[in-house]
């Protein structure tokens, strides 16, 4: 059937004419209008178009042509409805025709020129279901394409709004879509990798090894399956970047099952890898955490987790605790507690709280809670979070710095109250002893004849006078010594000492009551010990205190033997009598202050139980020990351990020598002979030092030179006194220094060999000794008073009369300031000099009498009731010649002090 199709773009419509339907008169469409038009009504409600009846095809029956724009929107509808309902090109085009077969069926019947009509209407008709077929094809082309852009659309949208990379690929693995996921990834455009194997832009390698690693889509092509990748594999994008990701591969197939390509998603999980090992790391400090961290729930306030520090501070494992209630750690006590600390967390999402909780073994442990909350999506609490700090060493070191704080407020009143005490004690030094020195020393004087001849009654009575005198002075010293060691003021001053010699002053100060009670006395210094560093006042009192009680305690007739030994690095001192001895329990109460041992002995002989006591004191201060044993046969033995050199103890350095020159230097083994020797020069005006061996004489005399030296040969000489000698005659004065030798044999073949200027015979006369110095031109100090300042008259009278009665005159000062004025014209021999005095102390005085350059080598003797301090002493050491205690020395003592002081050069110190 031959056709055409124009456009009358006059009448605005697309018009269809066939080459029948040209020759349709205006009668034949006014006779066949309705039957045309029931066919059109008939297609459009064959689809469910109810709703739309086209209208006639010629308008109102009267139109000379179809009106086929109408017929176009019949078929386009047809074709489209059809499309929609899912039926392809041939299904609607065989409910056109069944329609068409039936509309011919209707035009058969009737007469020839009816059937000639009919055959017109029927090609007609013809002509317009060929129409119709092709709009319906291409209305049902349109609807598919439409469909397919919009699901093409759809397909984009979603590839593009989702999260991960989406890369599609055809059968040969070659790309055909990417979302821009995968394209910022790998670094590629979709454009650019269109028809490119995916290999091309997907490079993927083993995040350890850098090993390359097979592209998941070959196998799902292979295999038809899904496969995900392997842990710890990068992509490496374009420009060289490596993220770590997650990708799994899926076949696309055809409706037979074919694989017609692959889908694969992938994700950068850099994010999640980071997350992994920050929950790792939390995860790790959780488990190793030494302060317990423990999560509870919020609904039922039960433990979910907890760490091994949290259970092990409990004495519970983390499943014994793993999903207990919390009130299993609340004890009876704490219970109201930590209900309201659950409740203050709960509402106020945070708590810092101490408090006890209970442990599995029952006891009950200090802990610090820091509580928190996390909440759930809604603001509901979800968790309790709970960081616990066993806090025991805490509460105890609190409890130490409170105590420390309680015993730093009591150590300032105990230092306070020792100051006081020091001051108390200064003050009673000075008021005790200032009377008693003088009441001693002038009634020694008076016991003594010094002042005229006594009957033997008024002797008597000045001995009681002494003997109480000397017994108060001595509980005095020990009181205040006491109260200095336990007030931690006692202070020490070692220095190089002859045991031996130091022991032997103590004995024979006791020798008097020896002879009175016919006791015997034996002492043994075992000559390996040699010189010891120790204080040889203190160890004088430490001796004096144990060998004054065995005397005390020792039936007359008995014995006391005094031996010192060596003991390692330290030296032992033992007193052993052949007394009573003491009692098991009596022992207990030795070496405690004020406790005497309860028995008759102990009543007649009576004491204060503290000289004992003292001596403890004394040898723990010194880094020692003392104790008593019992003597096998009766009898005790009390002994003493000292070091034998103080720990960190230095040498000293040697004091300058203010009056070395016209000093007298013996020499002499015999302790008596040589103290003989001491007092007849010292007697005579000379300033005298003595030492026992050449040896030691050596030694000095390589310090500082002497005026002169009086040397006892023994029998003939030896070769230590040869090198004495030598010495002597090469020092930096060898023409003009004396040396006068004293022997057994008086005569000059005795010190054949020897450069000596006299040699005179023993026992020396003191006029023969004198003579030989006069003529050696070796003169006393003579002409020259003493010089005593002090503000006690007592003490003023008592010092003129003891330098009196050893032969030197004196003038006195009550204070500084007028013997400051007066010695600008007066050019003393020595110096005597009380320190406490009031508006210019004795330190003072010393500064201003020392800065005359005159006066530097004046002696002065500082004799004082003052305990001195080690600054005090060390500043004093460097300017005076003797330091003597006022009320600790007896008369007698004193005179020899005086002796020492007055009849040497001043460089040797008496300390006492």
């Amino acid at each position: 059937m031959d056709q055409t199709y124009e456009s009358h773009s006059g009448a605005g419509e697309c018009v269809w004419l066939g080459s029948h339907s040209a020759n349709v008169t205006s009668e034949f469409w006014q006779t066949h209008a309705a039957r045309v038009d029931a066919l059109a009504r008939q297609l459009a409600g064959a689809y469910g178009d109810d709703a739309w009846q086209p209208e006639t095809i010629s308008a109102n029956g009267r139109d000379t042509a179809p009106n086929w724009n109408r017929w176009d929107q019949v078929f386009t509808k047809y074709g489209t409805h059809a499309a929609a309902r899912g039926l392809d090109f041939a299904e609607s085009c065989a409910a056109l025709f069944a329609q068409r077969k039936q509309a011919l069926a209707d035009l058969m019947g009737g007469d020839a020129a009816e059937i000639r009509s009919k055959r017109d209407a029927l090609l007609v008709l013809s002509d317009v279901l060929d129409h119709g077929t092709a709009l319906i094809a291409k209305a049902s082309l349109e609807h598919v394409n439409a469909t397919a852009r919009s699901r093409e659309e759809d397909l984009a949208t979603t590839l593009d709004s989702i999260g991960d990379a989406v890369v599609v690929t055809d059968a040969q693995g070659c790309v055909v879509r990417m979302n821009p996921i995968a394209e910022r990834l790998t670094g590629y455009a979709l454009d650019e990798c269109k028809g490119r194997p995916l290999d091309a832009i997907f490079r993927i390698e083993n995040e350890t090894t850098g090993a390359s690693v097979e592209n998941p889509v070959h196998r799902v092509l292979a295999e038809g399956l899904v496969v995900g990748l392997a842990n710890h594999t990068v992509l490496v994008a374009r420009d060289g970047t490596k993220r770590p990701i997650a990708d799994s591969g899926a076949p696309v197939r055809r409706e037979g099952g074919e694989v017609r390509g692959v889908v694969l998603v992938f994700r950068d999980v850099s994010e999640e890898r980071r997350a992994e090992r920050a929950l790792q790391h939390w995860e790790r400090i959780f488990q190793h955490a030494t302060w317990g961290v423990a999560v509870a729930s919020a609904s039922d306030v039960t433990l979910r987790a907890v760490n091994p520090a949290y259970a092990s501070m409990h004495g519970y494992t983390v499943e014994e605790l793993t999903g207990a209630p919390i009130s299993t750690l609340w004890g009876p006590q704490t219970r109201a507690d930590m209900e309201r600390h659950a409740h203050e967390t709960h509402h106020h999402g945070r708590l810092v709280a101490e408090t006890l909780h209970l442990c599995k073994d029952g006891s009950l442990l200090p802990v610090e809670i820091v509580a928190t909350t996390i909440k759930d999506a809604q603001g509901e609490v979800e968790w309790f979070v709970a960081n616990v700090q066993d806090i025991t060493e805490r509460k105890r070191l609190q409890a130490s710095r409170l105590r420390a704080l309680e015993l730093e407020s009591e150590n300032r009143r105990v230092e306070e109250a020792n100051r006081l005490k020091s001051e108390f004690l200064a003050s009673m030094s000075h008021e005790l002893r200032t009377p008693l020195n003088s009441i001693i020393g002038f009634a020694e004087l008076l016991h003594d004849d010094h002042v005229g001849v006594m009957s033997p009654k008024q002797k008597e009575f000045l001995h009681e006078i002494l003997s109480g005198g000397r017994h108060l002075l001595r509980l005095i010293n020990d009181v205040l010594d006491l109260a200095k060691v336990e007030a931690g003021k006692i202070e020490l001053r070692p220095e190089p000492t002859d045991l031996e010699e130091v022991t032997q002053v103590v004995v024979n100060g006791l020798r008097a009551t020896i002879r009175d009670r016919d006791l015997r006395l034996e002492v043994a210094v075992s000559p390996e010990l040699g010189e010891v560093i120790i204080d040889p006042g203190r160890f004088k009192q430490i001796l004096y205190n144990y060998v004054s009680n065995a005397l005390k305690f020792t039936p007359d007739g008995g014995r006391v033997l005094v031996r010192v030994v060596p003991f390692g690095e330290h030296f032992r001192l033992e007193v052993e009598d052949t007394g009573i001895g003491i009692s098991d329990e009596d022992a207990k109460r030795l070496f405690v202050a004020f406790q005497q041992v309860d028995s008759a002995a102990t009543k007649r002989q009576g004491g204060t139980g503290l000289g004992l006591a003292l001596t403890k004191r004394l040898v723990e201060a010194q880094g020692g020990s003392v104790g008593m044993r019992q003597r096998e046969g009766g009898g005790t033995v009390f002994f003493a351990i000292l070091p034998r050199r103080p720990v960190g103890y230095a040498v000293p350095e040697a004091r300058p020598d203010l009056t070395a020159l016209g000093t007298i230097l013996v020499v002499d083994a015999d302790p008596e002979h040589r103290a003989a020797l001491v007092t007849m020069l010292a007697e005579a005006g000379y300033r005298v030092e003595a030492t026992a061996t050449a040896q030691d004489a050596t030694h000095t005399w390589q310090k500082h030179p002497y005026a002169a030296l009086v040397l006892d040969l023994l029998d003939g000489g030896s070769d230590e006194h040869q090198k004495l000698l030598e010495v002597v005659r090469t020092g930096e004065r060898p023409s003009n220094v004396p040396v006068i030798a004293l022997s057994i044999v008086g005569s000059n073949d005795a010190v054949a060999g020897f450069a000596v200027t006299d040699v005179l015979s023993k026992p020396v006369q003191k006029e023969v000794l004198l003579q030989a110095l006069e003529r050696s031109a070796v003169a006393p100090l003579q002409g020259r008073p003493i010089v005593v300042i002090d503000d006690d008259p007592g003490s003023l009278k008592l010092m003129a009369a003891t330098l009196a009665q050893i032969g030197y005159n004196c003038v006195c000062f009550e204070d500084a300031r007028g013997a400051l004025v007066a010695l600008r014209h007066l050019v003393p021999a020595a110096i005597i000099l009380d320190l406490i005095m009031p508006e210019m102390d004795g330190l003072a005085f010393l500064d201003k009498f020392r800065a005359a350059p005159d006066n530097r080598t004046i002696p002065v003797m500082v004799w004082t009731v003052k305990d001195l301090s080690t600054d005090e002493r060390e500043r004093l050491q460097a300017t005076v010649s003797s330091i003597v205690q006022k009320g600790i020395q007896d008369g007698s003592r004193l005179a020899v002090a005086l002796q020492s002081f007055l009849g040497s050069s001043g460089a040797t110190e008496a300390v006492a």
